[in-house]
C-alpha cells in the first residue's frame, strides 16, 4: 500500500469503538480532478427496492426478533395487534402481512378475513403459529397464503419467492 501512496490507520479503544482511516493519493487526484460544484454529484445508491412487510404480533419482544430477522430483505412495518393491522392495511399497501394467530381483541384469522375484504390489492397472508392445532385451521382458510411456524433462511426465502411468483 505504502508504494501505491496508500496507508490504513486504525484506533481503537475498549467500549468506544474503532476507526479506520484510509488515506490515498489516487483518491486525492480523483477528488481533485471532480466537479467543485456538489449539486452535480449524485450519491450512487446500492438500494434495490425491497418488497412491503407488515409483522403483527401482540408480543413486542417477537416483533423486535423477527423485525431484525427480516428487515435486510424487507420494509418492515409492525402492528401489535389485529386490529392495528386492519387498519394500517387501509392506509398502506403491503405485499406481505405477516399475522399472529393468537392474539387478544382481533385474532389473526378475523384479520386476515378483514384485510383481504378491504384491501386493494389483496397482499400475500401469512399466519404466525407455533400450535399445531392452528396450522390446520390455516390450511383451511381461504385468507392465507400459508403458514410458519418460525422465521429463518428457509421461510424468508419462501417469502420472497411467493412475491416475485406474484409479480411474474
Amino acid at each position: 500500500m505504502e508504494k501505491m501512496g496508500s496507508s490504513v490507520t486504525v484506533e481503537s479503544s475498549f467500549g468506544s469503538g474503532t476507526l479506520f482511516r484510509i488515506s490515498s493519493e489516487m483518491l486525492s487526484k480523483v477528488a481533485e480532478n471532480s466537479p467543485k460544484n456538489q449539486d452535480s454529484c449524485r450519491p450512487i445508491s446500492n438500494e434495490r427496492e425491497l418488497p412491503s412487510l407488515l409483522l403483527v404480533n401482540d408480543s413486542q419482544l417477537v416483533l423486535k426478533f423477527f423485525k431484525m430477522k427480516l428487515e435486510k430483505q424487507f420494509v418492515v412495518d409492525t402492528a401489535q395487534s389485529g386490529f392495528e393491522a386492519v387498519q394500517k392495511t387501509k392506509q398502506e399497501q403491503y405485499e406481505i402481512v405477516l399475522l399472529d394467530i393468537s392474539m387478544p381483541i382481533m385474532d389473526g384469522f378475523k384479520a386476515a378475513y378483514l384485510i383481504k375484504s378491504l384491501s386493494t390489492p389483496i397482499p400475500l397472508m401469512f399466519a404466525l403459529t407455533g400450535d399445531e392445532t392452528n396450522e390446520g385451521k390455516v390450511s383451511k382458510d381461504p385468507n392465507f397464503t400459508g403458514c410458519l411456524s418460525e422465521i429463518n433462511p428457509a421461510t424468508i426465502q419462501t417469502l420472497q419467492q411467493a412475491v416475485a411468483q406474484r409479480k411474474d
